[in-house]
């Protein structure tokens, strides 16, 4: 399972290129920030605590990949069923993920909707579009498990029953 972590990090490393690319246009500083973020000794150390924090690394930058790819290339078909696919994969990971997919969509539907009318010929629905594409495959897919958490033990990801279950405390405020 360590090891499983460990190689869900590095395809987490792997989307830090894509993202530095993305954001930068230059394969040098992509480089750089890639190796930067594999040398960060503590990534490592927290991905091989055996749970499932490099599969909530690679799923949160490739959500975060496919968000920019949309602000930065356009909100086309193609680039719109990448952010789809990615918002899912993050949606079925964890929680957290799905927070930060659906912040992404967000956030892209927002600037679709920020576009002057000329670029766009209604707004609302290039903004509208986005949001249905990018949440629906998720929240079909893995809603009723979210649903399913909050009916039986009170919160998204049964935070509060899995505290009680094995005698722990909550380590800090939310």
């Amino acid at each position: 399972m360590r090891f499983a972590n460990i190689a869900w990090g590095a395809v987490g490393v792997a989307f830090t290129y894509a993202i530095a690319s993305e954001l930068t246009k230059s394969p040098r500083i992509a480089l750089v920030s890639t190796g930067v973020a594999a040398m960060v000794t503590q990534l490592y150390a927290s991905l091989s605590l055996g749970m499932s924090d490099g599969m909530t690394f690679a799923a949160g930058a490739a959500v975060t990949w496919a968000g920019l790819r949309c602000l930065q290339r356009g909100s086309t078909s193609r680039n719109l069923l990448l952010l789809a696919a990615t918002t899912a994969v993050a949606t079925g990971t964890r929680a957290a993920t799905m927070l930060v997919a659906f912040a992404v969509v967000v956030t892209v539907a927002a600037f679709e909707y920020a576009k002057p009318v000329e670029a766009n010929g209604d707004r609302r629905r290039g903004a509208l579009r986005v949001g249905v594409i990018g949440i629906l495959p998720g929240a079909l897919l893995f809603g009723w498990f979210y649903l399913r958490n909050i009916v039986l033990y009170g919160d998204i990801g049964a935070s509060s029953y899995l505290l009680e279950r094995f005698e722990r405390e909550a380590n800090g405020s939310i």
